[in-house]
C-alpha cells in the first residue's frame, strides 16, 4: 500500500486516474497551502480557500487532490443553482463507501 508522506503523517495514496495532470505550479505559497489543507484532512476539518478571482484557488485544491491520488468533482454554483440536485450529488456521495467529503 503506497503512503504520501507530508510533514509528519502518512496518506494512503487513492488512485491513479489517467489523463489527470497537477496542473499547478509549486510555489511557496502552494506548499503553504499543501500543507495546510493536508493536516486539515488528517484531522477530519475542511479547508475555505478564499482570494480574488484567477488567482489558483481551484487549481491548488486539485493538485493537492492529484497528489494525494484523490478524486476531486468541481462544481460551479450561483444563484440560479439548483439546491436540490446540488443536494442529491452530495447525499449520494456520502453514501458511497470509502468517500471522504
Amino acid at each position: 500500500e503506497p503512503l504520501i508522506w507530508i510533514l509528519d503523517t502518512s496518506y494512503m495514496y487513492a488512485n491513479e486516474f489517467y489523463g489527470t495532470n497537477a496542473g499547478v505550479a509549486l510555489t511557496p505559497v502552494t506548499e503553504r497551502c499543501f500543507l495546510t489543507m493536508s493536516q486539515a484532512l488528517i484531522n477530519y476539518q475542511g479547508s475555505c480557500v478564499a482570494g480574488p478571482v484567477g488567482v489558483g484557488k481551484t487549481e491548488t485544491v486539485k493538485g493537492l487532490a492529484n497528489v494525494l491520488g484523490q478524486y476531486i468533482g468541481t462544481f460551479q454554483c450561483s444563484t440560479e443553482s439548483d439546491t436540490s440536485a446540488m443536494g442529491k450529488i452530495v447525499q449520494g456521495t456520502a453514501m458511497v463507501r470509502n468517500v471522504k467529503l
